[in-house]
Order: structure tokens, then C-alpha cells, then sequence
């Protein structure tokens, strides 16, 4: 480095990092997307949910996780693209800082599960890729799905509520079940979220002397342990039991194969209520990706309505990658 020259004459760059990003991101998608399609006709680890003996659902939409099986995935605009890249570098900060304690991890792709499941003559595999995972040569046994706070919404329910969000202790249970290995749910919140007026209303005392009200950067972690099936997780030391059992998850898989094999939408039920039994104020449904564009419970108007988005809008299809149009 030289000293400067105060004359000097420096021309505007012609590279964009910007437009250099969203090229990376664009190509890991599209590597994405054709893993997507080798892995069709496969139950998900990462969609998952709990069916209850009422015969209602608790978690992901039964719908979003039938259509993952056969074939179908939304293209992500920019938003979507940046919120996932956004979760990709929380993970990876993660394993950066962990590595520092010389405990080997292993993680993402070189930590893959994987058990049959049979159901109706039928017999799937169920996969996964767990975030983080204490090597099996290590004295440490344990494992964590990292979640990167990036809405007042997660940051509300992980922060203030001090609960984490269903689908999120599903999928952690079903790892740790799978894995036998005690397992958290690890939010972490690097950013500064503006508290709006239903939050301040709802947990006063947590902006109470604040002359501008938010919810601050913080980690937030749930230890879970599994008792006879049953799930629980921890805040601080007190020990909270869900609804949720490693049973309720398997027959949620039997039942997507059911759905599947019968070509029937009608016969379960998604539950407006969380891990706790607790009702929703709001229709989970209204927030639906699948639900908003597919509503129809007819098995193939809700495949024709689910095709039709996609090649319009671009994404995967049954197995095919459509471009948007």
C-alpha cells in the first residue's frame, strides 16, 4: 500500500458484489434444487409434524410435507433467498466459534440420518440433515438445530415467550429421537427488532424504562429431553412437557404415506394449537405457502393448483424444474 496520491484518479468500480451475491446464491440453489429432485419420493426430517391421537396434526401443514414428498418446491424470491442465507451463516458462525473449543462436530451434509419407515405395504426412507452434532468418537454426546432470529415474530416467541416454535422442537425431537442424543434448539438473534404496539401490550414488563421499546440481540436456548416418548424442553430450570411424542411423529410420516397411497387430503386435520394445546388466535393455514396457493382438498385439483403456481412462477414440480415465466 502506497501512501495516496491526492491527486489520483480512481474509476467507479464495474464490479457489483451485490449482483456477485445473488449470482452465488443463484447457483447454490440451483445445485439445491437438483438435490430436491434426487430426494423426491422421500420423508423429510426437516418436515415434520406430530400427529395427535384426536387424529389432529401439530407442526408443519400435513400438506407442505406431502407436497416435499412428491415433488414440489417453491422458487424463493429475494427475501426468501436472504432469510435462508441468513439461517446458512448463522449455522456456519456456529461451527466457526464451536471449532475454537476443539470439539469435533460434524454437521449438514457429513451429518446425514436415515431409517426405513413402513406403513401400508410401504416402505420409505426418512432423512435428515441435523445442524450440528457431537462427533460419535467424542465424550460429548450431543447435538443443536440453530435457528437464526430475522423477524419480531421468532424473537417474540424464543425471547419474550420463552417458547420455541413448534415445528422447531418437532424436527429437534425427531433428531434427537432418531440420533438418541440429547439435543437444543439454539435462536440466535444478532439484530436489534422494533417492539410493535400488540407486543408491548402483551409483555410490558420487558420494556419497561426502555424510551424506545425492543427486543435486543441475544442466544436463546431450549435443552429437550425425551421421557417414555414424551417431549419436554427447558427454560432455565424449569422443565415444560409438550403434547409432543416421538410416537405422534412416526405416524405423522404414516400418515403423509397414507395420504400419498390413497391420494386423500380429507381423512386428517391440522390443529389451530401449539406444542401446548394451545389455541391460535389466527388460522395457521392463512400462513401456509402450500395452503395460500393450493387450497382445494380434491387430491388432483390441489396438484393441478400446486403445478399451475409453479410453472408460473418458477421452482420444482413433481420432479421437473421449471423456470419463472
Amino acid at each position: 500500500m502506497n501512501t495516496p496520491d491526492p491527486k489520483i484518479t480512481v474509476p467507479k468500480p464495474q464490479f457489483s458484489f451485490r449482483d456477485a451475491y445473488f449470482d452465488a446464491i443463484a447457483k447454490a440453489q440451483a445445485e439445491h434444487a437438483a438435490k430436491e429432485v434426487d430426494a423426491s419420493g422421500r420423508l423429510r426430517g426437516g418436515t415434520v409434524g406430530c400427529l395427535l391421537p384426536s387424529g389432529q396434526t401439530v407442526g408443519t401443514c400435513p400438506k407442505s410435507a406431502i407436497a416435499r414428498y412428491l415433488g414440489y418446491s417453491f422458487a424463493k424470491d429475494t427475501r426468501s433467498l436472504l432469510f435462508f442465507e441468513n439461517g446458512f451463516a448463522n449455522e456456519a458462525t456456529w461451527a466457526t466459534q464451536l471449532d475454537k473449543l476443539y470439539i469435533p462436530w460434524i454437521r449438514d451434509e457429513k451429518c446425514q440420518l436415515s431409517y426405513p419407515l413402513n406403513h401400508l405395504d410401504t416402505e420409505l426412507m426418512v432423512t435428515g440433515s441435523p445442524d450440528q452434532v457431537a462427533h460419535p468418537g467424542a465424550a460429548l454426546m450431543t447435538g443443536a438445530e440453530h435457528k437464526a432470529i430475522c423477524s419480531e415474530g421468532t424473537a417474540v416467541s424464543a425471547q419474550l415467550k420463552g417458547q420455541p416454535k413448534d415445528e422447531h422442537l418437532i424436527q429437534a425431537a425427531h433428531y434427537s429421537a432418531a440420533l438418541g442424543s440429547p439435543y437444543h434448539i439454539v435462536y440466535s438473534n444478532l439484530a436489534v427488532h422494533n417492539a410493535y404496539f400488540f407486543t408491548k401490550k402483551e409483555y410490558p414488563e420487558a420494556f419497561k424504562g426502555m424510551k424506545k421499546p425492543v427486543i435486543p440481540p441475544a442466544i436463546t436456548e431450549f435443552p429437550l429431553d425425551i421421557e417414555d416418548g414424551l417431549v419436554h424442553y427447558w427454560v432455565g430450570d424449569e422443565r415444560r412437557e409438550t403434547i409432543v411424542t416421538v410416537g405422534g411423529i412416526l405416524d405423522y410420516y404414516r400418515m403423509i404415506i397414507e395420504a400419498v397411497t390413497n391420494k386423500d387430503l380429507t381423512f386428517f386435520e391440522r390443529g389451530n394449537f401449539d406444542i401446548h394445546n394451545k389455541q391460535y388466535p389466527f388460522l395457521l393455514d392463512n400462513y401456509c405457502d402450500t395452503c395460500k396457493v393450493a387450497p382445494s382438498n380434491d387430491w388432483d385439483e390441489w396438484n393441478e393448483q400446486l403445478h399451475t403456481h409453479i410453472v408460473a412462477n418458477g421452482g420444482i414440480s413433481g420432479g421437473e424444474i421449471y423456470e419463472s415465466t
